[in-house]
């Protein structure tokens, strides 16, 4: 009521997960929506997540986009993850892994571990990048550092999988050559 923008944004957030209060997420709108007018970025990112999820508003994917720009543009870390996640799936704007990578890095620069977790991703799958999973050991341990606990299991999965790769070159290249004609002239 006195124009505090946070205090705002955080009221929406009450009403959204309903914390001490009935959820409401028409109360939740409302309230982001006060705080975007007075220009905070958080309850734009916010407003954008509505959107995306469809709470309490129809599902509008061109929407969400929308507001993630606005608090884009206002240096919002979390706005710059949820809008490579958007060009990522092609949601709400033409899908491009490159845009994708882009919006991620800016965020991960700015320690957003969801952002770190999805360049983990991104190497680990090769998608708009050469696959690399040296690069993706490095994000989703940058990932876990920040407390992003949906990086454990992929890195923990990567490395096991690079672990037994270099097991099994070293072992070919310990075989006498012989060994490997040997197998090549085997039937399987």
């Amino acid at each position: 009521e006195l124009g505090n923008a946070r205090a705002m944004n955080f009221l929406g957030l009450i009403y959204e997960f309903g914390r001490g209060v009935k959820q409401d997420y028409q109360k939740a709108k409302e309230w982001f929506e006060k705080s975007v007018g007075l220009g905070y970025a958080r309850a734009m990112n916010n407003l954008g997540l509505m959107y995306h999820d469809g709470l309490g508003v129809k599902q509008d994917y061109h929407e969400a986009v929308k507001w993630y720009e606005k608090a884009v543009n206002l240096g919002n870390a979390k706005a710059m993850n949820n809008l490579g996640i958007m060009f990522m799936y092609g949601r709400g704007v033409k899908q491009d892994y490159t845009e994708a990578i882009k919006w991620f890095a800016k965020s991960a620069e700015l320690g957003d571990s969801d952002a770190m977790y999805c360049l983990g991703l991104m190497y680990h799958d090769g998608l708009g990048v050469k696959q690399d999973y040296t690069e993706a050991i490095k994000w989703y341990e940058e990932a876990v550092k920040a407390g992003n606990k949906y990086a454990v299991a992929p890195l923990e999965e990567l490395k096991k999988l690079t672990e037994e790769s270099k097991n099994i070159d070293a072992k070919v290249k310990a075989k006498p050559k012989g060994a490997v004609k040997e197998v090549k002239k085997s039937k399987f």
